[in-house]
């Protein structure tokens, strides 16, 4: 299909079942996500949250029901055609043993390297001071088997961001995309996310306060969609979002742990 034009994704009465397991981990899940717009799927582990990425970016099918982009769904659509319009950052992302600004470009393989393009990624990802830190700036070596340099976790993540920022996609996913950041730096990744225009992103998150400035907030429970709206929507609802947002404001004061929310 021809997508010049940011498709619109829609989950249609989606069940899945892992292989192997018996109890189904999506039971039912239907919701849209319109083009542009930002959203955040929120809940405790373990209700699915992460399938849905899974899902959304073809590492596995539905059991039952269909997932479409546009009105195709996603099982006839090449995956080097889809890879072109949706990437992430995933919980197990990797940072390999290369130059930095190598690394940064490599979410587009087989490209020319375009230098002001990673410059753009790594100011959106918080990760040009790090860059200016070294002497060789991009062309600083990852990793001190190779006689390089060590990022901490936080580093990484933020260099993974640039990197999937790098590929330009129109449809970006971001899981816990602040997992291992300081308050500091995940402020300043958070603003440049939500100035984005043009993309849609998807946001898997525990920090409530991220969805409330998303256009829409997908509540999950136990594999299903317990809550949707917007955040002034959920709140008047007085239920399971609300409850979430008051975990989140006590853990954010320090009165409770990051598992209490789980």
């Amino acid at each position: 299909p021809d997508f010049s034009i940011t498709p619109t994704i829609r989950f249609d009465d989606v069940h899945f079942t892992y292989p192997g397991n018996k109890s189904e981990t999506l039971n039912g899940v239907s919701f849209v996500i319109k083009p542009g717009t930002r959203v955040a799927i929120v809940g405790g582990s373990g209700n699915g949250k992460s399938t849905l990425v899974s899902l959304l970016l073809r590492h596995y099918d539905p059991t039952s029901g269909a997932i479409y982009a546009g009105d195709v769904n996603l099982r006839n659509i090449r995956p080097e055609i889809w890879t072109q319009v949706i990437s992430a950052l995933t919980q197990e992302y990797v940072v390999l043993s290369r130059t930095v600004g190598d690394e940064i470009a490599s979410s587009r393989l087989g490209e020319p390297v375009d230098i002001e393009a990673v410059n753009t990624a790594c100011r959106f990802a918080h990760f040009d001071a790090v860059v200016d830190e070294h002497s060789d700036g991009l062309g600083a070596q990852i990793g001190t088997e190779f006689g390089g340099r060590k990022f901490s976790r936080g580093q990484e993540q933020r260099l993974a961001l640039a990197r999937v920022r790098y590929r330009g996609t129109p449809v970006i996913i971001l899981d816990e995309p602040d997992s291992h950041l300081d308050s500091v730096s995940a402020q300043k990744v958070a603003d440049a996310v939500f100035a984005l225009t043009g993309v849609t992103v998807i946001i898997i998150t525990h920090h409530i306060s991220r969805a409330e400035r998303c256009d829409r907030v997908i509540v999950m429970g136990k594999g299903r969609v317990v809550e949707e709206g917007t955040h002034e929507e959920l709140m008047a609802l007085n239920g399971v979002y609300t409850n979430l947002v008051v975990k989140d404001r006590e853990r954010e004061e320090g009165h409770t742990s990051p598992s209490d929310l789980i």
